[in-house]
């Protein structure tokens, strides 16, 4: 993603750079926040401890790797700022705790494979002219 599209308010690939994204060796955490002083990542995975987050550069993102976290672990991100010390939700999460509940939830996209081909060439077929 180019981070001068985000910016702008083009770049429709955010979902892809920003959230959790695991891998071989963990889950790689990325968030926007400008603002920010510092940025920590807790959850299931580190006993909901505060693991730090790098800004990369002055852009405003965030990141951090962590080799515990694995899918289907909750997390949170805690946001030091002029107001304090705030823990908010992934606004990129692929999942959420359900109410009163507000932590994110660590998902795998590439688990889930799409079975609708049949339906969407038919739909397609029927909107041709």
């Amino acid at each position: 993603m180019e981070l001068q599209k985000f910016y702008m308010g083009e770049a429709f690939d955010a979902y892809e750079y920003f959230g959790a994204h695991p891998d071989e060796s963990g889950v790689t955490f990325r968030t926007f926040a400008p603002s920010a002083h510092r940025i920590t990542v807790t959850g299931e995975f580190n006993g909901w401890t505060e693991e730090p987050l790098e800004q990369m550069g002055r852009s405003g993102v965030w990141e951090g790797h962590s080799e515990s976290a694995k899918p289907g672990q909750m997390y949170k991100f805690c946001i030091y700022g002029n107001n304090g010390r705030m823990e908010h939700c992934d606004p990129f999460g692929f999942g959420m705790e359900l109410r009163p509940g507000s932590a994110s939830i660590i998902r795998d996209l590439t688990e889930y494979k799409f079975t609708d081909e049949g339906f969407l060439s038919g739909r397609d077929a029927m909107t041709s002219p």
